[in-house]
């Protein structure tokens, strides 16, 4: 619900000032809060169902509790917007806290509107205008909002399917929490090399070879190398991707602290799988509306369209994910017809529903196209393949359930009696994945075997028609592996000309499906183990084994958040805050007491000409933090999201012109040309074009920040001097 309330909101907010008839301000965004919330009790009546789960919901608010504060803490030790791209993610998130209309202008490119996929930072930009917080503050809270409303979606979502094959209270919530964890709470088996290496187990061509990228290998005093830096390898593990293999997961996308559209999209992502969840647990409790009830139409008309302002929202937030995400909405709803009724006409009412709600999802975000543009794409033949070392690395510890609970899961298959369809097909992916394998393509192998035992268990269960759970359960792991497989065989061609961005947003999706489906599988391993308990021979042996090695697959997974957040927090011997703009004031004091006053004395969204420097680097830091627009902030980013626009280069040359043109008639005309209201003079102005910079506007413009001052940073206004 927390998640549903923030786009629904959010759409309200957007589409109503995109269209121009509201502002997008703080107390529009509340009233409409408000409105929307009695609207929505009105509506649905909920007092009945929260009082048949009280205990469930104050658990649930619990989890939120304890993950958001916990995170805070974490955030409060290393929370300077600085590195990596959080100026980039702040320039959004700024964007569209100060502006009060929309389309918001793209800070980085006075003139254009925002690029990219900025829904996300609006979600999270309505919450910080209707709370009036700062912009550096909302950054740092708002990925620590994230990660907890993707852990608590993952509690709700996995607490439901659990409640629905009856499990007991107890499992129900120790399932739950495991689901919690998996998704935001581990990382990857990078801590478990980092240790073998640190402690001399394997040379360098042994993990090379194994397909592990980066590696302390030097030995330490402690369990890990004392570098510092370790932590940010466990996203850098594939060796053979260009320009770099970017390998994410949550924990430590959470971390690192850049809020990008992919981490954003995290608590959205575990909704839409409770939507398709819902859509089987709906038909199964033959809950679907009657076509001759009219309130019964007027629920599901409305149901639908929450949907589609919910799928819908994918595009914008992370477009990425559509195909992932819309596509496993499509086949939990048409997938509940079929399993319910076995008819054409059922099935075919079923797909006109999907494609009809989708079409609503795209039409609701049309606005979001207009004056979109993108670089060039297309879609490329893989021609390698992840080594099969990193792929254990990355994705060891989700994996190894699906692979424990395969025989199990295959004898309840068969004991329904393995249809020769499911037989055949079974066959036909064992023997393909052998091949595989013998042809040294053993990733491929794995995924394919791996997908063929799981497609053949969902098949099986589907047709008994077993609890949604099981047949979610099943489904989420296919889902998972699915995601993994599709980079190593085709991939995005953008401007990078490699499949680093397909594998890096298909491999984050493949975490959340496995997250989801492991806990789960860990429920049905656990009942295993209990069965086979009462007899106490060889299968309890084996599942005892099976067992022992999931828990062990757990606690190496809780290395990396146990071992990788103090080396993040360097320590925790910095007193915690959660300023963002703590790196300016340490570093660039001149230029961050100039950027206060630009967002104290200076409307916001204006005009301030400064250096056009390197990505990654403190350029573009006045509108980064200042809440003004700049001629050009990063240019290589700029181009990632437009592609190759002439505008791009002729306005780096004309700052360059600007700063460094000797004549005054010269940089006049650069000026007129860039339209500014201000000139901003700072330390990296002095260290990219010179200290000539320092004078050559003094008696031309008027000074008007700091006055007197020599060698501090100065803002002049684009105005001749008046007579005194």
């Amino acid at each position: 619900t927390k998640v549903i309330g923030m786009v629904v909101i959010g759409w309200v907010a957007w589409f109503s000032s995109i269209l121009g008839f509201t502002g997008f301000t703080g107390p529009t965004i509340v009233i409409l809060g408000i409105s929307l919330a009695v609207l929505g009790w009105g509506f649905l009546r909920p007092a009945a169902f929260t009082r048949s789960r009280t205990r469930l919901m104050l658990l649930e608010e619990g989890v939120f509790a304890l993950v958001f504060l916990t995170a805070c803490w974490i955030r409060a030790q290393s929370p300077a917007i600085a590195g990596q791209e959080k100026q980039m993610d702040l320039t959004f998130l700024q964007a569209l806290i100060r502006t009060d209309r929309l389309p918001a202008e793209d800070p980085w490119l006075a003139g254009f509107g925002l690029p990219y996929y900025y829904f996300g930072y609006l979600l999270y930009a309505i919450v910080a205008k209707a709370a009036a917080i700062e912009p550096v503050i909302a950054y740092n809270l708002a990925d620590v909002t994230v990660v907890a409303l993707a852990a608590v979606a993952a509690f709700g979502l996995a607490a439901n399917l659990l409640l629905s094959r009856h499990s007991g209270v107890r499992v129900t919530i120790g399932g739950a929490l495991t689901a919690a964890a998996a998704l935001v709470g581990i990382g990857n088996l990078q801590p478990l090399v980092e240790i073998l290496t640190a402690r001399g187990i394997g040379d360098h061509d042994f993990w090379v070879a194994f397909g592990v990228k980066n590696f302390g290998g030097a030995p330490a005093d402690g369990w890990f190398p004392s570098d510092g830096s370790w932590w940010f390898r466990a996203a850098r593990v594939i060796p053979n991707i260009e320009p770099d293999g970017i390998t994410e997961f949550p924990f430590f996308s959470f971390l690192l602290g850049d809020l990008h559209p992919h981490y954003m999209a995290l608590p959205l992502a575990v909704l839409i799988i409770a939507l398709a969840a819902h859509e089987l647990f709906r038909f199964d409790q033959k809950s679907a509306p009657d076509p001759g009830d009219e309130p019964g139409r007027v629920a599901d008309g409305v149901r639908a369209g929450v949907q589609a302002v919910l799928l819908g929202a994918v595009i914008p937030t992370n477009t990425w994910d559509v195909p992932a995400l819309w596509g496993t909405f499509a086949v939990g709803s048409v997938g509940a017809a079929v399993l319910t009724t076995r008819t054409g006409a059922a099935v075919g009412t079923s797909i006109r529903r999907v494609a009809m709600i989708l079409a609503l999802g795209g039409a609701l975000y049309a606005p979001y196209f207009v004056g979109y543009t993108s670089p060039p794409l297309g879609v490329g033949v893989v021609s390698e393949r992840t080594p099969i070392g990193s792929l254990a690395v990355l994705f060891g510890v989700l994996l190894l359930l699906p692979v424990l609970a395969a025989p199990s899961a295959l004898a309840g298959a068969a004991s329904g009696g393995l249809r020769n369809r499911g037989g055949v097909a079974l066959a036909a992916g064992l023997a393909l994945a052998s091949l595989l394998i013998g042809l040294r393509e053993p990733t491929l192998g794995l995924l394919i075997g791996l997908i063929a035992v799981w497609t053949v268990v969902l098949w099986q269960r589907a047709a008994r028609r077993d609890d949604p759970a099981s047949i979610a359960t099943a489904g989420m792991v296919v889902l998972g592996l699915v995601a993994i497989l599709t980079p190593e065989l085709v991939f995005i061609r953008d401007l990078f000309g490699s499949r680093m961005n397909t594998v890096f947003k298909l491999y984050y999706d493949g975490w959340i499906f496995l997250a989801l489906g492991a806990a789960l599988l860990a429920v049905e391993l656990l009942d295993a183990v209990r069965g086979s308990m009462r007899g106490m021979g060889r299968a309890w042996t084996g599942w005892s084994a099976a067992g022992a090695l999931a828990v062990s697959a757990g606690v190496a997974g809780l290395l990396y958040p146990l071992a990788a957040t103090p080396a993040r927090a360097q320590g925790f011997v910095t007193a915690p805050t959660l300023d963002g703009m703590v790196h300016l004031r340490v570093f660039r004091p001149d230029d961050a007491a100039a950027i206060i006053y630009l967002q104290t004395a200076v409307a916001n969204g204006a005009r301030v000409a400064e250096a056009v420097g390197d990505d990654y680097s403190d350029a573009g830091r006045f509108s980064t933090f200042g809440g003004t627009v700049a001629p050009l902030g990063w240019l290589g980013h700029e181009l990632q999201w437009r592609g190759p626009a002439p505008e791009l280069n002729l306005r780096r040359d004309l700052v360059r012109k600007l700063y460094m043109d000797p004549s005054e008639s010269g940089w006049r005309a650069a000026l007129r040309e860039l339209g500014v209201e201000y000139v901003a003079v700072g330390t990296l102005e002095r260290e990219l074009y010179g200290r000539q910079v320092d004078s050559r506007f003094d008696t031309v413009l008027e000074p008007v920040y700091p006055r007197g001052l020599v060698g501090a940073t100065m803002l002049y206004r684009v105005e001749p001097r008046g007579p005194r």
